[in-house]
Order: structure tokens, then sequence, then C-alpha cells
């Protein structure tokens, strides 16, 4: 647990830091497309593992120390790949790997409690609220400072409602475990400590005009991009990477014990 605390923190050092590029992602091919469309489905269908029957049937599956294992070394290779400049389909690669250094946080700490097959449920749908709520407040930002898409409310409402479909199905798990174990968050020092600097983080970044890595523009054929933002200032951006952080972080603290934070 030491290692794997000691890893996290320095995950999200780099991440700010020498990880803040973002590589532009490729065109999307039809299976891409699809492919990000049936993302918002995978959370729904996640929930039939609270059900006991099926979660006794992948029991030889679902160990929290295989898939720590199998976290940590994705982390790491997410990290090389983000150096070498490799570009992710949708996403930046650091973020997906301090993504599963959240799932294997909360998997690890919660599972002497809930079982290790419903830890692993809790640690996958941390790491979807944290993202998706964080993803609330940067389309928020995106609505005030640019306006990407000419139709402004109608893409932002668009991109909430697909936020949703994390965010649901993660608190449902909440309360189901809930119901079931008893007490599931502790917000104490360190979770005060991680949103504060995330409203700190935040406010810069934005007070700073909200300078982002991609660019898009609505062109006559359609929107245009996305376009690497080479006048952004890289500070601001290392901003940006540490609110997020922070937020993710703070969430995944909330279903950390306190003597575990």
């Amino acid at each position: 647990m030491k290692f794997l605390h000691m890893l996290t923190g320095v995950y999200v050092v780099l991440h700010c830091t020498v990880l803040s590029h973002y590589v532009p992602t490729p065109d999307a091919t039809e299976t891409v497309k699809l492919l990000a469309a049936l993302q918002w489905f995978v959370p729904t269908l996640l929930l039939v593992a609270l059900v006991p029957r099926v979660q006794k049937s992948l029991t030889s599956i679902l160990r929290v120390r295989l898939w720590t294992a199998i976290g940590v070394t994705f982390a790491i290779g997410c990290i090389l790949l983000q150096l070498q400049g490799e570009p992710g389909l949708w996403w930046a690669w650091s973020t997906l790997g301090l993504l599963a250094l959240v799932v294997a946080l909360v998997a690890n700490t919660s599972a002497r409690k809930v079982g290790e097959g419903n830890a692993l449920l809790l640690g996958i749908m941390t790491a979807l609220l944290s993202i998706a709520s964080f993803e609330m407040v940067y389309q928020t930002g995106l609505l005030f400072y640019h306006d990407f898409f000419g139709s402004r409310t109608v893409c932002y409402w668009i991109v909430m409602a697909e936020q949703l479909t994390w965010i649901i199905p993660a608190v449902i798990v909440v309360l189901v475990l809930y119901q079931r174990y008893g007490r599931l968050m502790y917000f104490g020092r360190f979770t005060l400590s991680c949103l504060s600097m995330f409203v700190v983080l935040t406010t810069i970044w934005f007070i700073g005009g909200m300078e982002i890595p991609l660019l898009w523009y609505q062109g006559p054929e359609g929107i245009v991009g996305p376009i690497t933002n080479d006048m952004a200032n890289p500070y601001m951006l290392s901003i940006s990477r540490g609110s997020q952080s922070f937020w993710l972080w703070g969430v995944a603290s909330l279903f950390v014990e306190r003597r575990h934070k």
C-alpha cells in the first residue's frame, strides 16, 4: 500500500509537469466513433456485478492484487506512451494512467470491508465519478471561454447528459454498497486539502482565461480540429492538470478510510 501511495503521489507530480503536454488525437475512424459512443453504456452494464450470484461466478478474476498489478503496469505504460508522444484515441494517456491508480487505491483500501469484487467495482465507479464530474467543470468553463461549436448551450447540455451516464451508475453502486456494508465515505483533512487545492488552481486557471492544449474551430465544412494550441502558456496547462489531479484525488479520498489517507 505504501508503494501504491508513493507511486500515485509521484504520478500526480509528473502529470502536472512533464506529462502536461497533450498529444493531438488522430482523426477518428468509424470504429473509433462507435467505441466512443459505446463507452457511455459501460457503467450501466457493470451494475450487473452488484448481483451476488454474478459476482460469485466471477470470483476467480475479481482479485484486487491481480488488478492492482495490472493497473500499476498500465499507469507506467501510460507514462511511457505520453513521453513518446503517442496519441490516444480520444484521451490523454497520462489522465488514463491516473484513473487506473485511482481504481487501485480505492479497491485496495475497501477490499476488507466490502469484498474484492465490490471493491473493484467501487474503484472503477469512483474513477468514472471523479473524471465525469471534473468534465462537467471543464465543459462549463468551455461554455464561457471557448465557443467551439457555434451552438453553445446545445452542445453543452449534450455533454452534461453524457457525463450523467457515468455519474448515475456510480451513485447507484455507492448507495447499494452503503445499504449492504454501512459507511463508505470518509471526509477528512486530506480530502478537504485536495478539494481546496482544486478550487484554488481552478480559480487561477479560469481567471487566466482557461488556456487549453487543444482547440477546435467551426469551419465551412464543419468542425475543424483538434489543433494543438501552441500559444498556450505551459504554466497554465500545468495548473489545469493540477486542477484535474486534485479533484480526482479528492473524490477518490472520500472512499479511503482515514487510517489509509
